[in-house]
């Protein structure tokens, strides 16, 4: 039987809620999704499909035990390059975007879907940045169908503007204009 604290029938609904959200993050037991919660990996170099398929689907092996706490989903950014106020991908980000198009024809991620981040510096207003960082996502699930064939149901697209640059930079720092990456799964 769960015995509740006679304070708890006082609080309306939504603040009861809060209460129990902020008691089970206290406790571990949720915050698997957060806004920024999840480092992010930038790669400024190319990196080879297999490395790539490791790094976004690591292996999990299972166990018979509780798991309260979700493990976080690995992240990694590209600083794809783009022409100026537009969502042409430059020539020079095409072979990074290249080598993560033949990760998704691995057999090892065969089926998997991935989710495909656009971000913005703060140049620009919120909405401009807003609007630009989700065509921009969509030009590199775009590209990853025409030019590898990946399914353009396994490529989830999500525009984040402005709204969450990289750990240590500053709002106008270049390397918030980027793509991210993550299993979808």
């Amino acid at each position: 039987m769960i015995r509740r604290h006679p304070k708890m029938a006082m609080l309306p609904s939504p603040k009861r809620i809060a209460l129990v959200l902020a008691t089970a993050l206290a406790l571990g037991i949720a915050g698997a999704g957060i806004a920024g919660a999840q480092p992010v990996e930038l790669i400024a170099d190319e990196m080879p499909a297999e490395s790539l398929a490791t790094k976004l689907f690591p292996e999990t092996s299972r166990t018979r035990s509780i798991v309260l706490t979700q493990p976080e989903k690995p992240t990694i950014a590209f600083a794809v390059q783009f022409a100026f106020d537009s969502a042409e991908i430059q020539t020079a980000s095409k072979s990074q975007l290249d080598e993560l198009g033949k990760m998704l024809e691995l057999e090892k991620v065969e089926g998997k879907r991935l989710l495909i981040e656009g971000h913005t510096d703060s140049s620009g207003g919120n909405a401009y940045n807003q609007m630009l960082s989700e065509r921009r996502a969509r030009a590199v699930a775009d590209y990853l169908a025409s030019k590898h064939g990946v399914d353009r149901k396994r490529l989830d697209t999500m525009g984040r503007g402005e709204t969450r640059p990289l750990e240590g930079s500053k709002p106008n720092d270049p390397t918030n204009r980027r793509v991210q990456f993550q299993a979808a799964d």
